[in-house]
Order: C-alpha cells, then structure tokens, then sequence
C-alpha cells in the first residue's frame, strides 16, 4: 500500500476505484477541484493500473486532502469493498473515474444524507454526449429514473455515484465482492433495514455511455449476467412486475411468427404502439428519439441473453 498522506478525520470520504483511468482521470478531477463542497478527503484505490493514472492523480495532490492506496489488479467490486473498509469518515461517497461533475455534485448528494432516515443518495447521471447512440442511452436512462422515483424517494442507486453512511454499511456486512449488480444488492439491503433511498435530482454527473450498439449490446449483456446472480440473492426483489418486464424479448421467437402468420396487422399494431411510447416519453430530438427505440430494444434483447447465459451456465456446472 502507498499513501500519500495519512489518513484524515473527515467525516466525508470520497471512495475512487481507478484501473487504467489516464485518459479519463483529468476531466474527473478538474470536475471534483472546483466542487462548492470541499471538505473531504480523497481516497484513490488503485487497483493495479498499469498506465499513468496514478502519476497523474499525483499532480493533484496540492488540491485536495488525498491518500493513495495502491493495491495488485482485483477488480472493480473488491477493489470498492477495499477502499469502503478503509474509509474512516461516516459519509461515504463513492464516484466513478469517468464522470465529470456538476459543482454542486458532491454538496447535493452529502445534504441529504444529514437526515437519519436516509441511508443511500443517487445522483442523476447526464450522457456526455459522443454521437446519437449514446445521447440515446442518457435519455432512455432518464426516463428509466422517472419511474422507479416517488418523489424523491428511489428503489436502487447508481453504484457509481452515489453517498451511503459507513454504520449502515457495517451494519448490514458491507460490499459484497462477488460478481453481481452491487448497486441493487446494497440498495435493497439499506432498504430491508428501514432506511430511505434518496435520488437527487440536484447532483448531476456526465457520463461517457456507450457509442455504438456493440458497445450497448456489451454492457447490457454483462449486467444480464450480473443480475442473475442477484436473483439468488435477493429472489423477491428480483420477481417484481416491473422488473420482468426486460424479459418480453424471450416471447418474440413465439409470438411474432404466430401474430405474423395468424393476424399480422397485429404485429404492425403493436411495433407502432412500442415506438409511440418511446417518442412521448424520451426527451430530445426526432433522431434522439429514434435512436431511443432502436437501443431500447437492444438493451432488452442483450440483457436477457447475458441473464440466460449465466443460468444455464449455473445448471451445467451443478
């Protein structure tokens, strides 16, 4: 382990996982300086990068209360855990290397967890922008935010950017380090002890999401076989209507040649009815939204195959 300096008691810590960060690590923290909230410490969890993104996190030193831990290649989640069980402050924030800050970011997802019923903050992640596709995936995970929201109130946060309280997380046995949706395990498990989950719509980040549909189609499938997993974790949670939703595309190699065949004005019916809904509830342009429906579809399509992947894989190797 390296350190920079020794640890401070300040009671917010910022927690940031690097790996090969260089060409993002600039813009985050050029984001994070001029934050309106400054007193936290800064604590880098390398996790074996092999780049210059800890030389480059060094020229920053002057600009915040930081410590450096440098640890061999382990992975995002045990990595997290790591950098969470060396956090000494009770406000944990725990941000993701390719983000680019709002000023008021880390104000904005601090405040509301000095309410004691609070146990978890959300931030509201942007698209940077970087073509149509990934303007389409900012705008589908806006509307996404929309509905699982009361108010304020939300059912998961994002594990990239997101506040939590360290007690609660002692309390309920930390991170897990196993390949599954971190972001949803720990949510549900700050909510089945009786705390609120906040989604603040205040504490803006940018975000680089996909490109292309290779790249949607790549990351939706990992968090398919990801969620698996969770499913044995959480059973209930995971059974929800809402969230058996992704699965309509399991239908379509029975149900389209069926209607086709039988009564195929139905399937022009209920193509036209999917696109209706995606051009009244995504905002932006008439490309943006075109390009919602496509990556809409995609997204379903590639979760489902990374969800089944991984539960046959389960069965083969029992």
């Amino acid at each position: 382990m390296e350190k920079a300096s020794e640890m401070s008691q300040k009671e917010v810590t910022i927690v940031l996982n690097v790996y090969n960060a260089g060409k993002t690590i600039d813009s985050f923290l050029d984001s994070l300086a001029v934050q309106t909230f400054k007193d936290f410490l800064l604590l880098v969890i390398d996790d074996g990068s092999t780049d210059q993104t800890v030389e480059k996190i060094k020229r920053y030193k002057d600009k915040f209360d930081m410590v450096i831990c440098r640890c061999p290649h382990q992975g995002l989640r045990r990595a997290r855990k790591f950098g969470i069980s060396k956090a000494k402050g009770n406000i944990i924030l725990i941000l993701d290397a390719d983000l680019i800050l709002d000023k008021n970011a880390v104000k904005e997802i601090v405040e509301p967890l000095k309410n004691k019923d609070v146990g978890g903050v959300g931030g509201f992640l942007k698209s940077k922008g970087d073509g149509s596709i990934a303007e389409a995936y900012g705008a589908l995970r806006e509307v996404f935010c929309s509905l699982r929201s009361k108010g304020k109130e939300t059912d998961w946060i994002a594990g990239g950017f997101c506040g939590v309280k360290k007690d609660i997380i002692d309390l309920i046995g930390g991170y897990s380090s196993d390949d599954i949706s971190e972001d949803l395990d720990i949510s549900w498990r700050i909510k089945n002890e009786g705390y609120k989950l906040i989604l603040n719509e205040k504490a803006i980040a940018y975000h680089r999401d996909p490109k292309s549909i290779k790249e949607v189609w790549k990351r939706e499938r990992a968090i398919g076989v990801r969620e698996y997993k969770l499913t044995t974790v959480h059973p209930k949670e995971s059974l929800k209507i809402r969230r058996l939703l992704r699965f309509y595309p399991i239908s379509i190699p029975f149900l389209v040649p069926f209607i086709a065949i039988i009564y195929w004005p139905l399937l022009i019916f209920l193509l036209l009815i999917s696109y209706i809904g995606i051009l009244v509830a995504v905002k932006g342009s008439f490309k943006c939204k075109n390009a919602s429906w496509l990556v809409f579809h995609v997204m379903n399509f590639a979760y489902c195959t990374g969800f089944f992947s991984a539960l046959f894989k389960s069965i083969t190797y029992r």
